[in-house]
């Protein structure tokens, strides 16, 4: 993941620990409205990302990348 890049956050196969981990991604869930957010700092293992209007910190296993074609071919005039 790059700065940029636009990301959904999506379940994992696998929850660890059960129903904590259950609870906190239903709340992750919660504070992202569905939304899809901007890559705005890598952390390692998590990123900062904007969802609508607020930064909100995900880790890399629950965020998926959508296709950044068109950033790619980018040409600003």
């Amino acid at each position: 993941m790059e700065v940029g890049d636009i990301i959904e956050v999506c379940a994992p196969e696998k929850f660890p620990g059960a129903l904590t981990a259950v609870k906190f991604f239903n709340g992750l869930l919660k504070k992202t409205d569905g939304m899809l957010g901007v890559v705005v700092a890598d952390h390692g293992s998590s990123v900062s990302a904007l969802f609508g209007e607020n930064v909100i910190i995900v880790n890399k296993q629950w965020a998926k990348v959508l296709d950044n074609r068109a950033k790619e071919g980018q040409n600003v005039v």
